[in-house]
């Protein structure tokens, strides 16, 4: 039976940039029919804060038209949101995982001060590696759509089988599901 199952599709940032890895990249969307890759989330990642012009003009002539949702992840607060105006983002991630301790704060504080300027240009914040829920409740005040890490799930001791989840069982704190992880890894 046809299950609404959503796939997220990691990119690296410079694999944009080789023509090797675009062909091969592209070889391999092809293989899956159209509806799985309408499930897909492009996630770009290790993006600068000041991308090329050509780069971004190629990935969206390129990218665009194949995913509906495509994020596009940072580590620098300071990016140039008018550089991706017209890209057809749906998201920016700030990557807190490549951000040293000594940052953290400051880059967090930057990035939810910016919310407001991307969501008039059509770009949903978001978050990965979200650590505890002062972080968390900062993110939710501050308008953030997506928030991902530690604070929202626990870290699974191995894999999980894959599994549809009702939105009232989250987070999924049910032991059950966590023995069914690590037995399965």
């Amino acid at each position: 039976a046809y299950k609404k199952s959503v796939l997220v599709l990691p990119l690296a940032y410079n694999s944009l940039m080789s023509r090797q890895d675009r062909e091969k990249f592209y070889a391999a969307l092809k293989e899956h029919p159209d509806w799985v890759r309408n499930n897909m989330i492009l996630s770009v990642f290790n993006c600068p804060a000041q991308p090329g012009s050509t780069i971004l003009q190629r990935f969206a002539a390129g990218f665009s038209p194949l995913f509906r949702t495509i994020d596009w992840q940072i580590s620098d607060p300071d990016f140039d949101l008018s550089v991706l105006a017209g890209c057809q983002f749906h998201s920016v991630t700030l990557d807190t995982y490549t951000i040293p301790d000594k940052y953290r704060d400051k880059t967090i504080s930057k990035f939810l001060n910016r919310i407001p300027e991307m969501k008039h240009e059509n770009i949903r914040p978001a978050i990965s590696g979200v650590r505890d829920r002062l972080e968390l409740a900062d993110c939710i005040t501050a308008g953030m759509i997506y928030a991902s890490g530690d604070a929202i799930t626990a870290t699974l001791p191995g894999y999980a089988p894959a599994q549809l989840v009702d939105m009232n069982d989250l987070p999924i704190m049910e032991p059950t599901i966590l023995d069914l992880g690590s037995k399965a890894a």
